[in-house]
């Protein structure tokens, strides 16, 4: 996982951030499994987070910052927020999903009314950072926010962002197939 005591002006985007353990000295659980964040204007944005497990914050272990853009999916914590423990900063537009003991877990802030709760229908195949991608279809397509302190120009595949309407949620920006119109004439003119 990621480790962010103290890192103030960090950024983290387009990472895939899977199957990390959260402990300390003595081996018994700490906090932030996937992420643990606690400096002033840290920037999470279009990360996907899955798998990973903590005490609090399974997933992510927010003390300060900006949450955005990301999927945090089956994390587990053995107390509070087994996707997002949530202590302060801002966040929104995130996909927190299917997550152990809870999805979020706030010192008095509710989950933000722009975060969506559904499976992010992942690719689920081949290595991981291909098992992760987005199926067409998925709910994190063009769900983004467009206006989030911190947000990436491209992804994980260097895919420029958007390639929609808005930006994907996580770090993977489904591509959108291309069209061209040809106008020609065929035959005899009339």
């Amino acid at each position: 996982g990621i480790c962010l005591a103290s890192a103030n002006g960090a950024r983290v985007t387009n990472n895939l951030l899977y199957n990390n353990q959260a402990s300390d000295s003595g081996g018994k659980l700490a906090r932030g499994g996937g992420v643990f964040a606690k400096g002033l204007e840290v920037y999470l944005a279009n990360n996907t987070v899955v798998a990973n497990t903590a005490e609090h914050g399974g997933g992510v272990y927010l003390a300060n910052g900006a949450l955005y853009n990301n999927i945090v999916a089956r994390n587990t914590a053995s107390g509070d927020g087994g996707g997002v423990y949530w202590l302060g900063g801002n966040a929104g537009h995130n996909d927190v999903w299917g997550n152990t003991s809870n999805d979020y877990a706030a010192a008095g802030s509710p989950r933000p009314g722009t975060d969506i709760d559904a499976n992010p229908l992942f690719v689920s195949s081949g290595d991981p950072a291909t098992s992760y991608h987005l199926q067409e279809g998925s709910p994190c397509i063009d769900t983004g926010s467009s206006t989030a302190p911190g947000l990436p120009d491209d992804d994980f595949d260097l895919q420029a962002r958007p390639q929609g309407v808005s930006w994907d949620i996580g770090f993977d920006e489904v591509p959108r197939p291309s069209f061209s119109v040809t106008k020609g004439l065929t035959g005899k003119p009339v």
